[in-house]
């Protein structure tokens, strides 16, 4: 009989797999190291954003809580009704910034999302800045 795995086994087993890592700063480097245990290649790549571009306030838009950002157009390509799903099966709120290119996409995505998506199209330079400033996860 196969040993079922729990939550604190999932990311070790995952990590695993992977030839290396990317991080936005040393100290997520050094939380995935310490904590999960992965022992393998980083890379440091942070977000791709105009750090010069002055951040627009978004807590009217997605809160003031911490967040996982899909910055991506809305098109079947991105696979967002997927994250949409993973993001409601782990309790993660998410945030989905980018324009529609699909508007049978954006019907499937509302259609899956709850209370804790938040959909922003069209999104500003200014918005995009402050959602990945304050993004906890990049998707």
């Amino acid at each position: 009989m196969a040993t079922r795995r729990t939550a604190a086994d999932y990311p070790p087993a995952v990590l695993a797999l992977f030839d290396g890592v990317a991080v936005r700063s040393v100290a997520e480097e050094r939380l995935v190291r310490d904590h999960f245990g992965y022992a393998g290649a980083f890379t440091l790549a942070p977000p791709c954003v105009d750090a010069r571009r002055t951040p627009e306030p978004v807590a009217g838009l997605v809160g003031d809580g911490p967040f996982v950002l899909a910055h991506a157009p809305i098109a079947h390509r991105a696979n967002l009704c997927a994250l949409v799903r993973a993001a409601a099966r782990a309790d993660l709120p998410l945030v989905i910034a980018g324009p529609v290119v699909d508007a049978y996409s954006l019907a499937m995505i509302r259609g899956w999302a709850d209370e804790r998506v938040a959909i922003l199209t069209p999104a500003t330079p200014g918005e995009i800045a402050a959602l990945y400033r304050r993004a906890r996860v990049y998707a």
